[in-house]
């Protein structure tokens, strides 16, 4: 295996000796995938004729890693057809951190929860670092091209980036990695689309939290150790630890019953952490 979070699995499963011949092949794979993803193409904010120029490269589809929100079923749904749906696959992405750098304005009609702090507007995003060591888990999907616009418009300030993944099924198994290379949304680092003095928001730190823990623990645990906050330093334990001792940060306004991603004005409410949930 080469994944140093899932290694230290394997070893506590008592497979280190399988586990490091896995590695020393693997590594060398993953290197040249790698090195084949510097010759593919950048797609920028607003892609304009995304559509057209993907048709003139000969594509009919596009695999997408997601990290964020269309990781959970209810939000993907609300963009992507059956489908689209159908081909969803949990994945790791190489050579990338993810963090709640993207820093997205709060507005009165938002479907997210009003924090109650204006600093909580951080959503997530990836940093491409080019170390084989940084990983992060998500899903792929296999999108056909009639749908790409709708799926970028819900994506403001992030560039279409390509990456190295790998099947989640195979990398916790002593199995080969089936690398391949998807696109995954990236807004760039000292963008106006971002900030590092910022906070998670509410309500979809928690949606993307209980999206990971859908495909199991294991995935669960390695989203929390592969995920940071703004700074792109501290480790997202620290905001979850924040969340449960109910920070007025982490809090968000609403009024009585309000269902989920409901907006309003009332007393501050807390976003239950993922222990106490149903």
């Amino acid at each position: 295996m080469l994944y140093r979070y899932l290694v230290l699995f394997l070893i506590m499963s008592q497979c280190a000796h399988a586990a490091e011949k896995r590695f020393s092949y693997s590594e060398e794979l993953l290197t040249f995938w790698c090195e084949q993803v510097k010759d593919l193409p950048t797609y920028c904010y607003p892609y304009d004729g995304l559509e057209e120029i993907l048709k003139k490269e000969g594509k009919s589809t596009l695999t997408l890693f997601s990290y964020g929100s269309l990781v959970d079923y209810g939000s993907a749904r609300k963009t992507l057809s059956a489908e689209s749906l159908s081909t969803r696959e949990p994945a790791l992405a190489f050579g990338v951190t993810r963090l709640f750098n993207r820093d997205v304005p709060i507005v009165p009609d938002s479907h997210w929860w009003q924090p109650c702090s204006p600093c909580a507007r951080g959503m997530l995003n990836l940093e491409l670092t080019g170390n084989l060591y940084d990983l992060v888990n998500g899903v792929n999907i296999t999108i056909p091209l009639e749908e790409i616009e709708a799926v970028c418009k819900r994506e403001v300030g992030y560039d279409l980036v390509p990456v190295v993944c790998a099947k989640w099924e195979q990398s916790t198994k002593l199995s080969e990695p089936d690398f391949c290379i998807a696109y995954t949304f990236r807004a760039p680092k000292g963008s106006q689309y971002t900030s590092a003095n910022i906070y998670p928001r509410p309500g979809y730190y928690e949606l993307t939290r209980n999206a990971a823990k859908q495909y199991g623990l294991l995935f669960y645990y390695l989203w929390l150790n592969t995920t940071y906050c703004p700074d792109g330093v501290t480790p997202i334990t620290c905001w979850q630890e924040a969340v449960k001792a109910g920070r007025p940060e982490t809090l968000v306004f609403y009024t009585g019953d309000n269902p989920p991603h409901h907006e309003s004005r009332g007393t501050p409410h807390r976003v239950e952490p993922l222990e106490k949930q149903k």
